[in-house]
């Protein structure tokens, strides 16, 4: 008897010692696991749940919403399980953490996020190792959708319908647009997401990768949600936020924020100019004729033909022998050849004075091209240079504290895809890939200099989430015509995702369309056209008298029914959204259109049918549909199911303005001379109170008048502050009105920025 007494009081001790650890271990935010305890699991808020098995190596990770399930396994039985909580950059986590031995000993760490549907999958190499060993995570068990879509290892990340084994993340989704996305979460130059999609999806590394250092951690992120887009956005920012990246807003630098003149590729001063007036006596005379008609232009871009190259093509091939055996009287390098880039300086042939004498004749902020490094350059003698891209931090620093000095606000690093696939050691090696692209962002942040990446793969997309001062990249071929749209809109939502506002390129402005398109991606505006042959009154629809584009808060994106339409190949048309975010609501903008030719579906037809649902992309309550084409437009709900034709009048093409109707039953479209009637950069504000709409209206030095309109089902009265009420007109058959508002000699005027501007203070009612 007196022995069981001991027993027990001996139990109940050690049971007090394991509640005293426990205790100890929570607060500390790790729990050891007992090495008799074969399998675990824990669960966040967000209803994620890790289960484990020790001696089979076999985890398990299940989401709430939608109800997934995925799993996988290492293979090896684990040792030295913990369970931790914790905080990183994304936010609060619960994690299982585990040793495994796969030809080389490893520690992995399986996180899932109590605030958000995430898991990040962690591996780390305890000791070197010369190859990659086997892939983690190395899903066999996951929800077979039926759809899935990645970005193809080309220039501009162009979308395919089906699984590409590279950088790209992986979009799986169903019928009801329930989604998950797989991809790196860092080591974005080497990593890669292999498999079949149907048996396995494995994230691991390029073939070529060897010499993997001790220590070294690789990273794969899984979040499964409901709806494609919401999806995207969740994955994206989870992603920037781990890499520490500050987004910028849709004005951050001076091309996102301004009207700007391009030279590039597709543009009619791209290796051309007036010969009487020579290249630069071209480019001002440019600007002194934009200036004149009224055309606010506030930056330039300067493309390759502005410093000196040779003739070699990338592989080192010359123009003159077709081969890498240089000519006898080889070319001397100059402006006009298409080879490597030879000195990153202006040719004195184009601007006599250089890039500085020019910036000062010019009084315009400028931004400039670069391209591939000839593999016969000086710099391979003064820098480290790999392949194609220099990878000596001292070389990043020249060249941009040069061009900084030179006027320079943006620097544009094209042909990456080139760079990456001619320089081996970016492909193979653990840290040159990241050598050129962090030493490249270094040095523009330290002289407060923006970047565009253009050419990008996707590898160089999803290096983007690290960068703050990466403000765009290239989202389609040179010169954005209709067979670019596709490519743009799915190249923005990967764009977006990361944190980059998308750039279409140049087009001719006398394409609404494409000015319509270009206005709506919430990224640059910017023409190309030759003296005399621009388009005014397209372009000022898309900024102010002062150059300030008027945009909407976040990219035109495919809705999600696209997504599941393009998937299944139906040919029906596409749809795309933004909005402008008010008090009053959110204003969208809606760009739909019929693929033709160029593209994989070619309708034969005077007419398209179209539907949608608004609620399909955040619509809610009663909404007034304005068709901008045709000037037509009817009251829907949110949940009602709209349908329309495109017209080949309009090339198939239809463009609606979708504005909520609140507790004052009036819809503000807003400025009537703009596509992007509502931007916040023009309406600065739009509030609902007591049965009344008071909108506050931004007008730019120079512009003297504004004509707002809207919907109303009776005439509305109208008072105005900070300007004259000129003319109100309600139009009974419509029920649309406009009121024209004009300055007065006493309008307020005052400082916002750099810019001079009035804030007219309009309120309408409903008599």
């Amino acid at each position: 008897m007196q022995k069981i007494i001991k027993l027990t009081y001996l139990k109940y001790a050690l049971w007090a010692l394991i509640l005293i650890l426990f205790i100890f271990s929570a607060c500390s935010g790790t729990i050891t696991l007992f090495d008799n305890q074969t399998a675990s699991a824990i669960r966040t808020d967000a209803g994620l749940t890790i289960s484990i098995d020790k001696d089979t190596g076999t985890y398990k990770v299940n989401f709430e919403k939608p109800n997934w399930s995925f799993a996988g396994t290492v293979g090896q039985p684990l040792t030295d399980l913990i369970i931790e909580k914790g905080v990183d950059k994304i936010g609060s986590y619960r994690s299982i953490i585990f040793d495994y031995n796969d030809n080389c000993q490893k520690n992995a760490a399986i996180k899932i996020y109590e605030q958000i549907p995430a898991v990040l999958f962690i591996d780390t190499y305890l000791q070197a190792a010369e190859k990659p060993s086997s892939p983690f995570p190395n899903l066999t068990a996951f929800p077979k959708n039926p759809y899935y879509l990645s970005y193809q290892t080309t220039a501009f990340a162009v979308p395919k319908y089906s699984l590409e084994q590279n950088g790209s993340p992986w979009l799986f989704f169903d019928e009801n647009a329930d989604a998950f996305i797989i991809s790196p979460a860092d080591n974005f130059m080497v990593a890669s997401i292999y498999g079949d999609g149907q048996n396995k999806i494995a994230s691991g590394f390029n073939n070529e990768l060897a010499n993997l250092p001790e220590g070294y951690t690789h990273k794969t992120i899984l979040v499964a949600a409901e709806g494609i887009n919401n999806t995207w956005d969740i994955w994206g920012n989870a992603l920037t936020d781990l890499h520490g990246k500050k987004r910028p807003p849709n004005d951050a630098d001076v091309t996102l924020k301004y009207l700007g003149y391009w030279t590039d590729n597709g543009a009619d001063y791209y290796y051309n100019y007036d010969k009487d007036k020579g290249y630069e006596g071209t480019l001002l005379a440019l600007k002194e004729h934009l200036h004149n008609r009224g055309i606010p232009i506030k930056y330039m871009q300067l493309d390759s033909w502005f410093y000196p190259k040779s003739t070699a093509n990338p592989t080192g091939i010359y123009r003159e022998t077709g081969s890498k055996i240089p000519p006898e009287k080889p070319t001397a390098p100059k402006w006009n050849n298409r080879g490597g880039m030879v000195e990153y300086v202006a040719d004195k042939d184009v601007f006599p004075d250089g890039l500085a004498g020019f910036h000062k004749k010019l009084g315009l902020s400028l931004m400039t091209h670069n391209r591939w490094l000839d593999r016969n350059s000086p710099y391979h003698k003064k820098y480290k240079i790999s392949g194609l891209g220099a990878i000596d931090q001292t070389y990043w620093n020249d060249i941009i504290a040069h061009i900084a000095d030179s006027g320079v606000a943006c620097y544009e690093q094209d042909w990456q895809n080139v760079i990456y696939q001619q320089s081996p050691q970016f492909i193979s090696t653990t840290w040159v890939g990241n050598a050129f692209m962090d030493y490249m962002a270094q040095a523009c942040k330290k002289n407060n200099i923006t970047m565009q990446y253009c050419m990008s793969t996707p590898r160089f997309f999803m290096q983007g989430a690290k960068y703050d001062n990466l403000s765009t990249i290239r989202t389609a071929w040179d010169g954005f015509s209709f067979n670019r749209f596709s490519t743009h809109l799915y190249a923005s939502r990967l764009a977006f995702a990361l944190g980059i506002w998308p750039w279409v390129d140049v087009c001719d402005s006398s394409d609404p369309h494409n000015l319509i398109m270009m206005n709506l991606s919430a990224g640059i505006v910017g023409i190309s056209d030759a003296i005399g042959k621009e388009h005014k009154n397209n372009i000022i629809k898309c900024v102010r008298n002062d150059g300030v584009i008027i945009k909407p808060d976040v990219p035109n994106l495919p809705v999600d029914s696209t997504y599941i339409s393009d998937a299944k190949g139906m040919g029906k048309p596409v749809v795309s959204s933004t909005y402008t975010q008010h008090q009053n609501g959110k204003t969208f903008y809606v760009f739909a259109y019929s693929r033709r030719k160029g593209a994989s579906f070619m309708p034969d037809t005077d007419k398209v049918d179209l539907s949608f649902t608004p609620a399909e992309f955040g619509a809610q309550g009663k909404l007034f549909i304005y068709n901008y084409f045709t000037k037509t437009g009817y009251v829907i709900d949110a949940e009602q199911h709209f349908e329309d034709c495109l017209l080949k009048k309009n090339d198939l093409c239809s463009y609606y303005i979708i504005a909520p109707l609140g507790n004052s039953n009036i819809a503000l479209i807003g400025d009537k001379d703009k596509f992007v009637t509502c931007g916040k950069k023009r309406i600065k504000k739009v509030v609902e109170e007591n049965g009344k709409l008071t909108t506050t209206i931004v007008l730019a030095n120079g512009e003297e008048s504004i004509t707002l309109f809207g919907y109303a089902p009776q005439k509305v009265g109208c008072e105005a502050e900070n300007c004259r009420l000129e003319n109100i007109d309600y139009d009974m058959q419509s029920n649309q009105f406009t009121i024209i508002l004009v300055t007065r000699e006493n309008t307020r005027w005052v400082k916002d920025g750099n810019e001079t501007v009035a804030e007219l203070v309009v309120t309408l009612e409903l008599e």
